[in-house]
């Protein structure tokens, strides 16, 4: 939609459920039954599919991750590149 709330393109359905809006792009659930999300540009495209990984809290251009029903210790994601972030000593 436009600033007057006008439709200017057809909407599009990303994943089950959009969880945050970046503007790198569109975080979504791809399912109901587990938490994983891909990562979708603003016409609707897929960016990233993440996987097992569960993508949020977007601060700027990082997001958390973690994979579901598990405990673990992921990597965060650059929501610009689409990738994990690895850190060296």
């Amino acid at each position: 939609m436009n600033k007057s709330f006008e439709q200017e393109k057809d909407p599009v359905k990303l994943g089950k459920s959009v969880k945050e809006v970046t503007k790198y792009g569109i975080i979504a659930n791809k399912d109901t039954s587990t938490r994983q999300s891909a990562l979708y540009d603003f016409d609707g495209n897929l960016i990233k599919d993440f996987g097992e990984l569960y993508v949020y809290d977007p601060q700027d251009f990082i997001a958390k991750t973690f994979i579901d029903n598990k405990d673990n210790d992921t990597l965060p994601v650059n929501l610009k590149t689409a990738e994990t972030i690895t850190i060296y000593k």
